[in-house]
Protein backbone atom coordinates (compact mmCIF):
# COMPACT_ATOMS: atom_id res chain seq x y z
CA UNK A 1 0.00 0.00 0.00
CA UNK A 2 1.52 3.60 -1.04
CA UNK A 3 2.22 5.75 1.65
CA UNK A 4 -0.73 8.66 2.24
CA UNK A 5 -0.89 11.44 4.14
CA UNK A 6 -2.47 10.96 7.86
CA UNK A 7 -6.22 10.01 7.58
CA UNK A 8 -7.07 12.81 9.37
CA UNK A 9 -9.58 15.87 8.23
CA UNK A 10 -8.19 16.81 5.86
CA UNK A 11 -8.43 18.26 2.53
CA UNK A 12 -7.41 16.70 -0.53
CA UNK A 13 -8.29 18.95 -3.89
CA UNK A 14 -7.77 17.87 -7.75
CA UNK A 15 -5.89 20.82 -9.80
CA UNK A 16 -4.44 21.27 -13.10
CA UNK A 17 -1.31 22.47 -12.20
CA UNK A 18 0.94 19.22 -12.62
CA UNK A 19 3.41 17.94 -10.07
CA UNK A 20 2.37 14.60 -10.86
CA UNK A 21 4.61 11.90 -12.00
CA UNK A 22 7.41 13.45 -10.22
CA UNK A 23 9.99 10.71 -9.87
CA UNK A 24 13.23 11.41 -10.81
CA UNK A 25 15.45 8.59 -11.85
CA UNK A 26 18.31 10.13 -9.51
CA UNK A 27 15.93 9.80 -6.82
CA UNK A 28 15.11 6.38 -6.66
CA UNK A 29 15.99 4.10 -3.81
CA UNK A 30 17.04 5.14 -0.01
CA UNK A 31 20.73 6.53 -0.27
CA UNK A 32 21.59 7.80 2.71
CA UNK A 33 24.51 10.20 3.90
CA UNK A 34 26.80 8.76 6.10
CA UNK A 35 26.61 10.12 10.23
CA UNK A 36 28.11 13.22 10.87
CA UNK A 37 27.79 15.45 13.78
CA UNK A 38 26.65 19.17 14.11
CA UNK A 39 27.17 20.84 17.10
CA UNK A 40 23.59 22.70 17.86
CA UNK A 41 23.42 26.72 18.35
CA UNK A 42 26.45 27.73 15.94
CA UNK A 43 25.95 29.65 12.91
CA UNK A 44 25.83 27.30 9.76
CA UNK A 45 28.52 28.50 7.13
CA UNK A 46 28.99 27.74 3.59
CA UNK A 47 32.11 26.21 2.31
CA UNK A 48 33.78 29.13 1.34
CA UNK A 49 33.00 30.62 4.90
CA UNK A 50 30.14 32.79 4.29
CA UNK A 51 26.63 32.36 6.51
CA UNK A 52 24.54 30.23 5.08
CA UNK A 53 20.77 32.24 3.95
CA UNK A 54 18.29 29.53 3.48
CA UNK A 55 15.46 29.84 6.17
CA UNK A 56 12.08 28.28 6.22
CA UNK A 57 13.93 25.90 3.19
CA UNK A 58 13.30 22.75 2.06
CA UNK A 59 16.57 20.21 1.11
CA UNK A 60 15.77 17.41 -1.74
CA UNK A 61 18.33 14.81 -3.21
CA UNK A 62 19.69 15.14 -7.00
CA UNK A 63 21.71 11.92 -8.09
CA UNK A 64 24.31 12.00 -5.24
CA UNK A 65 23.86 15.44 -3.97
CA UNK A 66 21.79 17.41 -1.67
CA UNK A 67 20.14 20.62 -2.50
CA UNK A 68 18.91 23.33 0.67
CA UNK A 69 16.42 25.52 -0.67
CA UNK A 70 15.81 28.41 1.65
CA UNK A 71 14.94 32.61 2.31
CA UNK A 72 17.86 35.01 1.76
CA UNK A 73 16.07 37.42 4.14
CA UNK A 74 18.31 40.56 4.06
CA UNK A 75 18.17 40.46 0.28
CA UNK A 76 14.95 38.87 -0.43
CA UNK A 77 16.43 35.70 -3.11
CA UNK A 78 16.07 32.47 -2.69
CA UNK A 79 19.43 30.63 -2.27
CA UNK A 80 20.48 27.27 -3.06
CA UNK A 81 23.03 25.26 -1.37
CA UNK A 82 24.44 21.95 -2.66
CA UNK A 83 26.27 18.90 0.29
CA UNK A 84 27.21 15.21 -0.44
CA UNK A 85 27.11 14.84 3.52
CA UNK A 86 24.30 17.25 4.81
CA UNK A 87 27.13 19.34 6.97
CA UNK A 88 29.39 21.08 4.68
CA UNK A 89 27.02 23.43 2.48
CA UNK A 90 28.27 24.78 -0.95
CA UNK A 91 26.32 28.40 -1.93
CA UNK A 92 25.50 27.74 -5.72
CA UNK A 93 23.02 30.38 -6.74
CA UNK A 94 20.51 32.83 -5.93
CA UNK A 95 17.54 30.93 -8.16
CA UNK A 96 14.52 33.51 -7.64
CA UNK A 97 15.18 37.41 -7.24
CA UNK A 98 13.19 40.54 -6.95
CA UNK A 99 14.36 41.21 -10.35
CA UNK A 100 12.94 38.23 -11.65
CA UNK A 101 9.23 39.54 -11.90
CA UNK A 102 7.26 42.59 -11.54
CA UNK A 103 5.19 40.82 -8.82
CA UNK A 104 8.56 40.35 -7.08
CA UNK A 105 9.69 43.94 -7.08
CA UNK A 106 7.88 44.39 -4.15
CA UNK A 107 7.53 41.05 -2.60
CA UNK A 108 8.24 38.84 0.17
CA UNK A 109 8.72 35.19 -0.87
CA UNK A 110 8.82 32.52 2.29
CA UNK A 111 9.16 28.41 2.84
CA UNK A 112 10.24 28.21 -0.89
CA UNK A 113 9.90 23.70 -1.78
CA UNK A 114 11.32 22.37 -4.81
CA UNK A 115 10.28 18.89 -6.37
CA UNK A 116 11.11 17.55 -9.85
CA UNK A 117 8.31 16.72 -12.86
CA UNK A 118 9.77 13.84 -14.77
CA UNK A 119 7.11 14.41 -17.33
CA UNK A 120 8.24 17.80 -18.45
CA UNK A 121 12.02 17.84 -17.02
CA UNK A 122 11.11 20.58 -14.99
CA UNK A 123 12.12 21.35 -11.33
CA UNK A 124 9.26 23.36 -9.68
CA UNK A 125 9.21 25.31 -6.90
CA UNK A 126 6.38 26.35 -4.94
CA UNK A 127 6.38 29.20 -2.69
CA UNK A 128 4.59 31.39 0.06
CA UNK A 129 4.14 35.08 -1.52
CA UNK A 130 3.12 38.14 0.36
CA UNK A 131 3.26 41.80 -0.55
CA UNK A 132 5.82 43.75 1.40
CA UNK A 133 3.49 45.87 3.60
CA UNK A 134 1.82 43.15 5.54
CA UNK A 135 0.59 39.76 5.48
CA UNK A 136 -2.66 39.86 3.52
CA UNK A 137 -1.82 38.36 0.26
CA UNK A 138 -1.48 34.76 1.82
CA UNK A 139 -1.07 33.43 -1.74
CA UNK A 140 0.35 30.31 -3.47
CA UNK A 141 3.59 31.06 -5.61
CA UNK A 142 4.71 28.87 -8.97
CA UNK A 143 8.37 28.59 -10.24
CA UNK A 144 10.10 25.76 -12.69
CA UNK A 145 13.86 25.81 -14.08
CA UNK A 146 15.40 23.22 -16.32
CA UNK A 147 18.47 22.48 -13.91
CA UNK A 148 17.77 22.21 -9.81
CA UNK A 149 20.25 24.83 -9.33
CA UNK A 150 19.58 27.35 -12.35
CA UNK A 151 17.65 30.31 -12.55
CA UNK A 152 13.87 30.26 -11.22
CA UNK A 153 11.08 31.45 -13.89
CA UNK A 154 8.89 33.00 -11.83
CA UNK A 155 4.80 31.10 -12.90
CA UNK A 156 2.73 33.45 -10.97
CA UNK A 157 1.01 33.46 -7.99
CA UNK A 158 -2.94 32.56 -6.71
CA UNK A 159 -5.17 31.22 -3.77
CA UNK A 160 -6.12 28.01 -4.62
CA UNK A 161 -9.62 27.34 -4.66
CA UNK A 162 -9.72 31.52 -3.23
CA UNK A 163 -8.42 30.12 0.13
CA UNK A 164 -5.14 31.25 2.22
CA UNK A 165 -1.99 29.69 1.47
CA UNK A 166 1.10 30.63 3.96
CA UNK A 167 3.57 28.34 5.42
CA UNK A 168 4.23 25.37 2.79
CA UNK A 169 5.96 22.15 2.23
CA UNK A 170 5.94 19.49 -0.56
CA UNK A 171 5.05 15.44 -0.50
CA UNK A 172 5.28 12.85 -3.25
CA UNK A 173 3.36 9.80 -2.53
CA UNK A 174 4.82 6.40 -3.75
CA UNK A 175 2.01 6.02 -6.96
CA UNK A 176 3.70 9.28 -7.74
CA UNK A 177 0.69 11.90 -6.82
CA UNK A 178 2.02 15.67 -5.40
CA UNK A 179 1.19 16.95 -2.86
CA UNK A 180 1.32 20.81 -1.67
CA UNK A 181 0.29 21.48 1.98
CA UNK A 182 0.03 24.67 3.23
CA UNK A 183 -1.24 26.67 6.49
CA UNK A 184 -4.49 29.19 6.64
CA UNK A 185 -5.33 31.24 9.51
CA UNK A 186 -8.73 31.23 8.47
CA UNK A 187 -9.06 27.85 9.17
CA UNK A 188 -9.45 26.90 5.61
CA UNK A 189 -8.34 23.65 3.99
CA UNK A 190 -4.80 23.08 4.02
CA UNK A 191 -4.16 20.33 2.03
CA UNK A 192 -3.59 20.10 -1.82
CA UNK A 193 -3.36 17.10 -4.72
CA UNK A 194 -1.69 17.75 -8.26
CA UNK A 195 -3.90 15.99 -11.20
CA UNK A 196 -1.98 16.43 -14.50
CA UNK A 197 1.47 17.12 -15.56
CA UNK A 198 2.02 20.61 -16.62
CA UNK A 199 3.47 21.96 -13.22
CA UNK A 200 4.29 25.72 -14.88
CA UNK A 201 0.68 27.29 -14.66
CA UNK A 202 -0.61 29.42 -12.05
CA UNK A 203 -4.19 29.07 -12.04
CA UNK A 204 -6.34 26.14 -10.75
CA UNK A 205 -8.80 24.77 -13.32
CA UNK A 206 -10.12 21.67 -11.83
CA UNK A 207 -10.24 21.81 -7.91
CA UNK A 208 -12.55 19.70 -5.88
CA UNK A 209 -12.49 19.59 -2.27
CA UNK A 210 -12.56 15.85 -1.23
CA UNK A 211 -12.74 15.90 2.33
CA UNK A 212 -13.56 18.01 5.20
CA UNK A 213 -10.79 20.63 6.11
CA UNK A 214 -8.59 20.09 9.18
CA UNK A 215 -9.04 22.51 12.02
CA UNK A 216 -6.67 24.03 14.69
CA UNK A 217 -8.50 23.50 18.17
Amino acid sequence: MSRKLADVDSVRFALALGLAALAHPGLAGTANAAPQTITNGTQFRDTSGNVVHAHGGGVIKVGDDYYWFGENRATKYVDVYRSTDLKSWQFRNHVLTPSAHAELRSANIERPKVIYNSSTGQYVMWMHKENATDYGEARAAVATSSTVDGSYTYRGSFRPLGHMSRDITLFKDDDGAAYMISAARDRTPAAATTASSRGTAASASTWSAARPPTARP
